[in-house]
């Protein structure tokens, strides 16, 4: 995940620099709440809120607020890990 930083341009996050990234979809009032593991190799994400794929990756994490407190996120029928 990368993020501006004036005079510096674009920098990658990593878990040093945060624990969870939360997105917002504010015209579906949808929160996805995701490890800094699960996402630090990749440099965009791609959220599906309200259209049906075929891999649902980052689903688990649709308002996974309990993992602030150490319970796991959602398992999907097919979805490992």
């Amino acid at each position: 995940m990368m993020h501006n930083i004036y005079g510096k341009g674009k920098v990658g996050y990593n878990a040093e620099d945060i624990d969870m990234l939360v997105v917002h979809i504010p015209p579906l009032e949808v929160w996805y709440v995701l490890p800094v593991g699960v996402f630090a190799p990749n440099i965009s994400l791609r959220l599906y809120p309200n259209i049906r794929v075929r891999t649902r990756r980052w689903e688990r994490y649709r308002e996974a607020w309990g993992l602030f407190t150490g319970k796991p996120a959602k398992q999907y029928p097919g979805q490992g890990g």
